[in-house]
This record gives C-alpha cells, sequence and structure tokens, in this order.
C-alpha cells in the first residue's frame, strides 16, 4: 500500500518511520564507535556508513532499495560492535573484584548435600532442562549475550572419576556422549557451574583443568557409584 505524499511522489506506507528508525540506530552507532572496545578498521566502517545515510536521509524515503541497503549495514555493523563491546565488558569484569575464581590447585571438595560450586560469570537465569542454550549475563554497563552448554556424568564404577570435558572445534558441533561436548567455533568460558546430587556427610570432589579464559574445560569428578554430576559452561564466541 503507498501514501501520496503528493501527486507525483508515491511513498510506501511507513517509509517515514523506518528511515526514523535508521536515524536512532545511526546515533547509537556513533556513540558506540567512541567505545576503546572498537578497533580503528571498525571505526572508519561504521562511520562510513553513518555519514552514507546521512548523505542520502532526504532520498530515503522514496529509495526502498537504498533503504533497505544501508539498513542492512547499519544492523550488521550495530551487531558486529554490540559484540565486541560485550565481550569486553566480560573480560574486564572478570578481573574486578567479588568474581569467584576457579581453585588455585585445581581441585576442591565438599560433604554438604547437594554439592554446588560456581565460577566467573554465569546468568542469573537459566532453564535446567536446556542442554544448549542462548543466555543473558546482565552487567553493570550492559546487558551481553552468552550460550551455556549442559555436560552430565555419572558416576559408574568406585575410584573412577566421572569424566566431563567441553572444547571448541574449528568446523562443527560434536557430541560424542553427555559428557564429551564440543561446539564450533572459536569460544572463551566466562563462567561454570558443577554440582552433583549426593546425600548429606558424602564427600563428593573434583579437578580441572582450562576453565575460565580459556577455550575448554575438563573435570574428573569423584562422587559415590550412581551420582550425577553436572556441569553448565558459560561462553562466548569470540568472532561474529
Amino acid at each position: 500500500m503507498y501514501t501520496e505524499l503528493s501527486n507525483t511522489v508515491p511513498v510506501a506506507k511507513g517509509a517515514f518511520s523506518d528511515v526514523r528508525k535508521l536515524g536512532d540506530l545511526a546515533d547509537v552507532l556513533e556513540v558506540d564507535c567512541q567505545h576503546e572496545a572498537v578497533t580503528q578498521v571498525d571505526r572508519n566502517d561504521a562511520e562510513s556508513l553513518i555519514q552514507r545515510f546521512r548523505r542520502e536521509r532526504p532520498s530515503l524515503v522514496k529509495n526502498e532499495t537504498a533503504r533497505e541497503s544501508i539498513e542492512e549495514g547499519l544492523r550488521a555493523a550495530a551487531n558486529a560492535m554490540d559484540s565486541m563491546i560485550g565481550r569486553f565488558c566480560l573480560e574486564t569484569r572478570l578481573e574486578e573484584p567479588g568474581i569467584q575464581a576457579q581453585p588455585k590447585r585445581g581441585n576442591d571438595s565438599s560433604r554438604r548435600r547437594y554439592a554446588r560450586w560456581q565460577f566467573g560469570i554465569n546468568p542469573d537465569k537459566f532453564d535446567p532442562n536446556d542442554r544448549y542454550s542462548d543466555v543473558t549475563i546482565r552487567l553493570p554497563q550492559r546487558e551481553v549475550k552468552a550460550s551455556q552448554r549442559l555436560v552430565k556424568a555419572k558416576v559408574m564404577k568406585k575410584n573412577a572419576p566421572a569424566k566431563l570435558q567441553f572444547g571448541c572445534n574449528s568446523s562443527r558441533d560434536m557430541e560424542a556422549t553427555e559428557n564429551d561436548v564440543w561446539v564450533m567455533g572459536l569460544t572463551k568460558i566466562v563462567g561454570w557451574s558443577l554440582s552433583c546430587d549426593n546425600d548429606d556427610d558424602e564427600k563428593v570432589s573434583f579437578k580441572c583443568k582450562g576453565g575460565i579464559g580459556e577455550r575448554s574445560l575438563e573435570i574428573a569428578a569423584e562422587a559415590a557409584v550412581g551420582r550425577v554430576w553436572h556441569l553448565r559452561v558459560t561462553f562466548i564466541h569470540m568472532y561474529d
């Protein structure tokens, strides 16, 4: 449907609103360009898009093809910049006081019922039934998108630790078993939690290798036969 702007210039319905929204997007992008996480190359590319939008803005109401082209470029730049800044904020937050660090010796133990540990930065909410989910981490500066993967293992034999492993693979997602999980692309772990369904005064313990700031995490977890360990790994993709 079209609205008659004049006797000679038909304008698509919603075109004015679309151009105003692009103006808002360009303004946000212009501010994000100044963030210290943004590289000079990305800043230059974004500023070129903004300049193109402002230069062609008077004609965009009538030119749907140009409007769609500019919108695609602005949104792609905004998403890339948001991810870039989000990664920077997460990495900065990990260095601040109050963040639970992994055990320095790589191991810990507990006798409390349903033992649970949590390290690094993890989402406030998640679905316990989801094996793979996109999550939101709320930081003081902004909300950051991340991913979370569930790794499970059952203790099958006495004196034989359950093995849980998470890592990244360059070509494809790969899951040989519930306790051996790999995701595609270059990732960085920003947090993880580990829990066991043990009883009161039933000792459980674990040793870890890798983890926060790394691309992989390996856990060797000990408990009574039949007990189940749950490992939730929170990670970000380093490149979009």
